[in-house]
């Protein structure tokens, strides 16, 4: 009986929310199915495209993970499609419509983002056989689709312990497998594991092997230092005008190469393209072309970010893909402009939404700050950071709240560049806000905190007297229970204290009797449920593992 009810509820879901935003750590194209592209989150899975971005649907089913960091396309069979979470390997066998987790994997293997780009290398002529560099340094090889395994080098890792291995490749003859990190560049044979350093100390943060004689190219600082023997001799390209190479993807053969490479130093990123096979570089982020209705934290946040990807259409070599740590970029004329492709890719960290009196849809999130729907989620303005708080730069809200006539609003959160905690009010229903930290400590908790350093996660609204509002911050030496008494504009932190302040977000104001508040809080000790009946001058406790 449930089951059939339930499934009738979910007939009549509709998306009502954004897209872009976040982190997109790769995208892959098929080199056999044109237009067809994969596309990874952190938090929300894999999307595919057919229609080389325009659209973009979730290919989520059977993952056990939505970290995804790394993904590789099979060469010989597009039907197989590897994925590396933060925990093990997914593959698929259908081109993304479901996938399956990778036995023995999730022991083996671990992958992180934007660090473990390129870890994956799929066999040109067997779907099967892959290599794959994973976060804590080591390589595994498998010949039978993941069934069993067999480790290459080292059990300490290639580099070291715990040293991420960032990209990896196959070369021509398919006997040996290169691998790059932080600290350098090795060989690995295919067959016994040996290793032979090939670049010792200086970061290899992407490499490729490009067709045809089989050329190995890798990033070096700001330029790229390519090989035709395996390492023994290199060749350097001109550096890029600024910054170091992170990303590199290519066109053509050994003879005449087209490269696309990103760079980012000191905050800044950069995208240049050479068609000389690196003597010369020309900036090409420019003409970048927001989708703000589909992406509405671009009233606040423009230009390319750190780059994640980039990727020339393996069947038009003047289409370039870029990704970053906030959208998905295509360019179908060399560079020479950009559009932003994030339309069925949303990318979002929901921590609360609040639906006011006027039906007003506030969504608080991660990274993104504070929405505002008018509409019942058909669109969205940025509120805060954005139209109502502009300047103040990213950050997260944790929780909203109004008065029951819906002209008061109140959002808690912390910012990218101060985590303190701080307070955002609305008086005009959410149209504007101002921010103040007034009573509220400089600087998270950072003991006795669910993740590691306090936030202001725990907001309630009194729903007699909305100038009468109460906030809790996870963890001690700072956080707690904290209340105001117009609206918060300051705050103050009673003597009194509930015994545990290990709160997320359980605070709540009983509605038919104001005076009384409840207080839940997680943790080794002191966990459950505590009550006051005055305002918050005192607590006892109502439901914990003691009793």
């Amino acid at each position: 009986m449930w089951g059939g009810w339930l499934s009738a509820l979910a007939l009549v879901w509709q998306f009502a929310g954004w897209y872009g935003g976040g982190q997109y750590p790769a995208l892959v194209a098929d080199p056999n199915v044109r237009g067809r592209l994969y596309l990874t989150s952190d938090v929300a899975g894999i999307w595919r495209s057919d229609d080389r971005g325009d659209h973009w649907t979730f290919s989520n089913s059977g993952l056990t993970s939505l970290n995804i960091a790394t993904m590789a396309v099979s060469p010989s069979d597009s039907r197989v499609v590897y994925a590396g979470m933060k925990t093990g390997l997914a593959r698929s066998t259908n081109g993304g419509a479901s996938w399956a987790v990778v036995p023995m994997a999730s022991k083996l293997m671990s992958f992180t983002r934007p660090y473990s780009y390129r870890a994956i290398a799929v066999s040109k002529n067997n779907p099967k056989m892959l290599y794959v560099g994973t976060k804590d340094g080591t390589m595994f090889r498998t010949s039978d689709g993941g069934a069993t395994w067999g480790q290459l080098g080292p059990a300490s890792g290639l580099f070291g312990a715990k040293v991420v291995i960032t990209a990896i490749a196959l070369n021509g003859a398919e006997t040996a497998v290169f691998a790059g990190s932080s600290r350098g560049l090795v060989r690995v044979d295919g067959t016994t594991g040996a290793v032979a350093s090939l670049i010792d100390g200086v970061p290899v943060q992407d490499l490729l092997v490009l067709p045809g004689q089989g050329t190995l190219c890798v990033t070096q600082q700001a330029t790229l230092a390519c090989s035709s023997d395996e390492g023994q001799t290199w060749q350097r390209t001109q550096p890029i005008p600024a910054g170091h190479i992170t990303r590199i993807a290519a066109a053509g053969h050994d003879q005449t190469v087209q490269w696309l490479v990103a760079s980012y130093t000191k905050g800044k990123a950069g995208l240049y393209l050479s068609t000389d096979d690196g003597h010369t570089w020309t900036s090409i982020k420019r003409n970048l072309r927001y989708d703000v209705p589909g992406n509405p934290t671009r009233a606040w946040l423009k230009d390319f970010q750190r780059p994640n990807a980039v990727v020339i259409d393996p069947f038009d070599p003047a289409v370039f893909y870029y990704t970053d740590t906030w959208g998905v970029w295509r360019s179908d004329d060399g560079g020479a402009s950009w559009q932003e492709k994030i339309r069925g890719a949303p990318n979002a960290s929901g921590s609360d939404l609040h639906i006011s009196a006027d039906g007003t849809m506030f969504v608080a999130t991660m990274d993104e700050g504070l929405l505002k729907s008018t509409d019942g989620g058909h669109t969205y303005v940025a509120a805060v950071p954005g139209q109502g708080l502009p300047g103040i730069g990213g950050g997260h809200v944790w929780r909203v709240a109004s008065s029951e006539k819906g002209t008061r609003v109140i959002a808690t959160g912390s910012l990218w560049t101060s985590l303190g905690p701080r307070a955002f009010i609305s008086r005009d229903a959410g149209t504007t806000f101002t921010m103040t930290t007034a009573g509220l400590p400089n600087a998270p908790p950072t003991t006795n905190t669910v993740w590691g350093q306090g936030y202001a996660r725990g907001l309630a609204m009194d729903p007699t007297d909305p100038t009468r509002v109460y906030l809790g911050i996870d963890g001690d030496h700072g956080g707690g229970f904290f209340t105001s008494t117009d609206g918060g504009q300051t705050w103050s932190r009673p003597s009194s204290q509930p015994s545990s302040r290990k709160i997320y977000n359980g605070l709540a104001v009983d509605p038919t009797a104001p005076s009384r508040i409840f207080w839940g809080v997680c943790g080794a000790s002191g966990i459950g449920v505590y009550r006051s009946s005055d305002y918050g001058a005192s607590w006892e406790p109502s439901l914990t593992s003691a009793m």
